[in-house]
């Protein structure tokens, strides 16, 4: 067995290295350089929705969207002083248990249930539709995951709501 010797503030130093390290490779994803006719050779190759593309042109023609963040459609962008919170659902999606709604918002659209606070800033500052008129599910109420709803005959009620079946919208995340 091999003992090694690091005092913690070298430990410290070479963990924060390669945390750069992998952070670097993670922004920098997979984008390839690929000869492309009538641009330069070095340009950056994007592949969106199975369409190579160089990232001028997908920059260009809105393949990227805006901001950013493009919504899909039934989606709003929740946004304020250039900086994005997400993408909240305009209609609710329909209605179920908590844990399959979670679930739902998830397998359909990779969010989840919207927090009290995006619920509320959706709510106050875009038009959702029927955002008042039921409880809908928030993501967690408490610390303890309570299932808590909003909504029902005004933006700032909120209420423990069990396990029963309810209204919910989908949040997704910027």
């Amino acid at each position: 067995m091999v003992q090694i010797n690091i005092e913690k503030k070298h430990l410290f130093i070479i963990i924060i290295f390669l945390s750069l390290c992998t952070l670097a490779l993670v922004i920098a994803g997979n984008p390839s350089t690929k000869p492309n006719p009538g641009h330069a050779s070095n340009e950056v190759m994007v592949n969106i929705s199975g369409v190579d593309k160089t990232l001028q042109d997908a920059i260009d023609d809105g393949s990227l969207g805006s901001g950013g963040l493009s919504c899909p459609i039934g989606f709003t962008k929740v946004e304020s002083q250039g900086r994005i919170l997400g993408c909240m659902q305009n209609s609710e999606e329909g209605t179920a248990i908590w844990e399959v709604a979670t679930n739902n918002c998830f397998t359909k659209y990779g969010g989840r249930l919207p927090s009290a606070s995006e619920w509320t800033i959706s709510a106050s500052q875009y038009t959702l539709n029927d955002e008042t008129d039921d409880w809908e599910f928030m993501d967690d109420w408490t610390a303890t995951n309570d299932r808590g709803c909003i909504g029902n005959g005004g933006i700032n009620q909120m209420q423990y709501c069990g396990g029963s079946s309810r209204a919910y919208r989908c949040f997704i995340p910027a």
